[in-house]
């Protein structure tokens, strides 16, 4: 079973585990003396955790993105959604996550992975296939392993990765086409 488990600082002491917003447990605390137990959800990831990115759904509930060396994770209304190289991520070890707005009001999620370069896929239709950048006409990147995806103040975005940082610029109220 795989253990679900929040970890942040807070006053009671160096690190705590939050188990829901009401209730919460500490290590290392001089009010904890045991381990908290912790709640398991079925097809929790249950492999290293690379990435992670809050997000709020088109109705405005609160969404969790993880990215793991076996895929993509999505959490949100208490269900799990889960993409790897099956469900068309280009290599499932995913190291990065970024949520751009793109042309009008459409959004995109922005895939960073171990190998398999950089995919696309629409954060408000989960159901809609990952696409990998070299579907969408974007030119073969240096090296496929992208460590993070970042934007400047001008909508750029940057994608470090074993032999550079590639830049990746937008025509105005242009987006990829997810």
């Amino acid at each position: 079973a795989t253990t679900l488990a929040f970890v942040s600082q807070d006053m009671a002491g160096p690190i705590s585990r939050t188990r829901s917003p009401a209730r919460s447990a500490s290590w290392n605390s001089p009010r904890s003396k045991r381990e908290p137990r912790t709640p398991t959800l079925p097809g929790w990831p249950t492999s290293s955790v690379l990435a992670l990115l809050e997000d709020r759904t088109a109705e405005g509930r609160w969404a969790l993105w993880i990215g793991t060396s076996t895929g993509l994770y999505r959490w949100s209304d208490g269900a799990i959604t889960h993409w790897d190289a099956a469900g068309g991520l280009p290599n499932p070890t995913v190291h990065a996550l970024f949520l751009r707005s793109g042309a009008g009001a459409r959004r995109e999620l922005w895939i960073g992975t171990d190998g398999g370069g950089a995919a696309l896929l629409d954060p408000d239709r989960p159901a809609a296939p990952v696409r990998a950048l070299s579907e969408l006409g974007v030119p073969r990147l240096p090296n496929g392993v992208v460590y993070a995806i970042v934007a400047d103040r001008n909508g750029r975005l940057y994608l470090p990765t074993n032999r550079g940082v590639v830049r990746l610029s937008f025509p105005p109220a242009a987006g990829a086409a997810v």
